[in-house]
């Protein structure tokens, strides 16, 4: 990758922003016998082949149904069978966030909702694969999924257990439900999957804590000061909140709300990085506190890149305060691209040789902390 495709990412940069309407579920899949399936072939299933989209689900359709799940399936809890169908057909939709965990939950993947689909198993094979799993006849892996109702997926990102929401991870391994929705942790989904986000007028920043050891206070002192210290340049205020999950490994989150709930300014951060002009100088950020690698319209942002551009901005900077020479005459490597960077950080009034400062004191105290945002990504 060329410096050019470097800066012109930086530039094309915006903060994912969650609809606010975006549904959350879990999809289970079956033992974990079609966990690797569901992933390498993107897409998700749930049981019941003798439910389809075309199946009368009305409520006077509703006793017989019941008695065929019961017939045919030995369902003790017909109803919810029937309702679970319902849901993944009608009311899962393009953009909702799926989790599908792995056997025993070890790994977790989150994807997007794509469109429905069926294939066309029969009930006899669905039921042959399913006795099979349960009499444990087969491995994992040795089987495909014979379920009809299905729904492509856009992988987001997979990780392991260990990198979750302990609250979440207890919601997923005390629930043995097909299909779940997961609404009421709808945040936690989120802050595993994204370092950087919107949602609900709320823009939520992780930064992932990997070292296995006791954690270096002196280090996370740096850290919180190099942290706060970016935010206070971005934002031009000096209340920056902040909760963390002191753990090794563990993760500092940070939030700014529209509203402005918590007291502070999280508003004018708010403003700032969903309006501002400099959010590529914010990506700079966010690359290196999240371990150095960041992809944007395919193209993979490193740390060295970054240093070097921040470097290259700071001299056009040094020179145009002390007006020595025509900054056009600078000998930098594709200036202009730099020099519009450059504009646009000044546009938001941000201390360009401040923000420097910061960024240094985070990388210094990743080299001891093993910053890191979701290390494993099998997508």
């Amino acid at each position: 990758m060329g410096e050019k495709e470097f800066l012109a990412a930086l530039n094309e940069f915006t903060i994912p922003e969650i609809p606010e309407d975006t549904k959350f579920w879990m999809v289970r899949t079956k033992k974990g016998y079609f966990y690797d399936e569901f992933v390498s072939k993107r897409f998700v299933a749930i049981g019941w082949n003798a439910i389809d989209k075309k199946t009368d689900k009305s409520e006077k359709n509703q006793e017989t149904l019941k008695s065929y799940l019961e017939d045919k399936y030995g369902e003790k809890r017909p109803k919810m069978a029937i309702n679970k169908c319902i849901k993944f057909i009608s009311e899962i939709e393009k953009g909702d966030i799926i989790i599908i965990p792995n056997k025993g939950t070890k790994k977790i993947t989150f994807a997007k909702a794509g469109e429905y689909y069926e294939e066309h198993f029969s009930e006899e094979e669905e039921l042959r694969v399913i006795k099979a799993i349960d009499d444990r006849e087969w491995e994992v892996k040795q089987i495909e999924c014979p379920y009809n109702k299905r729904r492509k997926i856009e992988i987001l990102k997979t990780i392991h257990a260990s990198e979750v929401n302990i609250h979440l991870y207890m919601a997923l391994i005390n629930n043995y439900h097909g299909l779940s929705s997961m609404q009421e942790y709808a945040k936690m989904v989120l802050d595993s999957i994204y370092p950087l986000y919107i949602y609900n007028n709320i823009c939520s920043l992780q930064i992932g804590i990997n070292n296995q050891n006791e954690i270096n206070a002196n280090a996370i002192c740096l850290l919180v000061a190099g942290v706060t210290g970016c935010l206070k340049c971005v934002s031009g205020k000096t209340d920056i909140y902040a909760t963390m999950n002191l753990n090794s490994p563990g993760k500092i989150s940070c939030w700014f709300s529209k509203e402005d709930k918590q007291g502070g300014n999280g508003k004018k951060v708010f403003d700032v990085l969903k309006n501002g002009k400099s959010k590529a100088m914010f990506l700079l950020f966010i690359v290196v506190i999240t371990g150095g690698q960041v992809k944007v319209s395919n193209v993979e942002l490193s740390l060295p890149g970054v240093v070097k551009t921040i470097e290259d901005i700071k001299t056009i900077d040094t020179n145009v305060k002390k007006k020595e020479i025509e900054v056009e005459k600078l000998e930098i490597d594709n200036f202009e691209e730099k020099y519009d960077i450059y504009k646009k950080l000044k546009d938001d009034n941000m201390n360009i040789n401040e923000f420097k400062n910061d960024l240094d004191k985070i990388i210094r105290a990743g080299k001891d902390l093993n910053l890191g945002f979701n290390k494993l990504t099998d997508n």
